[in-house]
C-alpha cells in the first residue's frame, strides 16, 4: 500500500517524493552521524548535536507540514518552529531515556549503546575525572553501574541543565506558534508537559508519576503525527484511485 500511494503520489504532484526523499536523507543522514560519532568515541559540540538532533527529530514533521503545503495556498514559513520541535524533541528523549524508572526496560538504554545523548554531552565537558567517558565506553547493562552513572550526572549538573535547557525551548516554540498565528490546543498541550515532567525534579525520576508522564505525552505526540499522516496518504489515495 505505501508503494503504491507513493506511486500514485508522483501522478497526484511530483514534489511529494522530491520531499520524500530530501527528508528520509536528512534522518538517515542523522542516524549515521550518531552511530559515527559512537563508534570512534567522538563527543560532539552542541552546535553539532543541534544540528544532528534536528536530522533525527525533524524530519517527519516537516515532511508532513510539506506534504500539506503542497494542497495549500499557505505560503508561512514554519522551518523555524519545526526545528525547534525537532531540537527539543530530541533532548526531550535523551532525558527521560535516564530518568524513566530503573525497573523499565528501556533504562539508561542509551548509556548501554554508548550514545552521546545530551546530558551525557554536557557532563563529560564538566568531568574532569572522565568518568562519565570511561563508563560510556563500557556500554554496560549493569544496573547498579547505570545507577552510578545516573548519580554522577545528577552531581555534575546536567540533568539539571537539560530541564533548564528545554524549558527555553518550550518558551521560544510558544514564541514562533504565536508568531503564526496561534494554536491554544498546542500551547495547552506544551504548559501540561512543562508542569507534568520538567517540575519533576531530579529526585523523582524514577517515580511512577513522572514515568506515566512521559509515556503519556510521547504517545500523544506519536498518535497525532500519524493521525497527520494517516490523513495526507488517504488524501492522496482517495484523490487519485477514486
Amino acid at each position: 500500500m505505501q508503494a503504491i500511494a507513493l506511486e500514485k503520489a508522483i501522478e497526484l504532484h511530483p514534489e511529494a517524493v522530491k520531499i520524500l526523499t530530501e527528508e528520509l536523507v536528512e534522518f538517515n543522514r542523522g542516524q549515521k552521524k550518531d552511530i559515527y560519532w559512537r563508534n570512534n568515541s567522538i563527543c560532539p559540540t552542541d552546535d553539532q548535536y543541534e544540528k544532528n538532533a534536528i536530522r533525527k527529530a525533524g524530519w517527519l514533521v516537516k515532511l508532513i507540514v510539506k506534504l500539506m503545503k503542497l494542497f495549500s495556498s499557505c505560503d508561512k514559513d514554519f522551518s523555524s518552529v519545526l526545528n525547534l520541535m525537532g531540537y527539543y524533541h530530541q533532548i526531550h528523549n535523551d532525558y527521560c531515556n535516564l530518568c524513566v524508572s530503573k525497573d523499565d526496560k528501556n533504562y539508561c538504554d542509551d548509556l548501554t549503546e554508548g550514545k552521546f545523548s545530551f546530558p551525557i554531552i554536557h557532563a563529560i565537558k564538566h568531568d574532569d575525572d572522565r568518568q562519565i567517558r570511561n563508563i560510556l565506553k563500557q556500554r554496560t547493562t549493569d544496573i547498579n553501574l547505570k545507577n552510578h552513572f545516573v548519580e554522577l550526572l545528577e552531581k555534575l549538573g546536567s540533568f539539571k541543565y537539560t530541564r533548564n535547557v528545554l524549558k527555553e525551548l518550550n518558551k521560544k516554540i510558544k514564541i514562533e506558534i504565536e508568531r503564526l498565528g496561534g494554536n491554544p490546543a498546542f500551547i495547552n498541550m506544551l504548559e501540561k508537559y512543562e508542569n507534568e515532567v520538567l517540575c519533576h525534579g531530579i529526585k523523582g525520576r524514577r517515580s511512577e508519576d513522572l514515568q506515566r508522564s512521559v509515556q503519556d505525552i510521547g504517545n500523544y505526540l506519536l498518535y497525532i503525527t500519524i493521525l497527520i499522516f494517516s490523513v495526507i496518504v488517504c488524501f492522496i489515495i482517495n484523490n487519485v484511485l477514486y
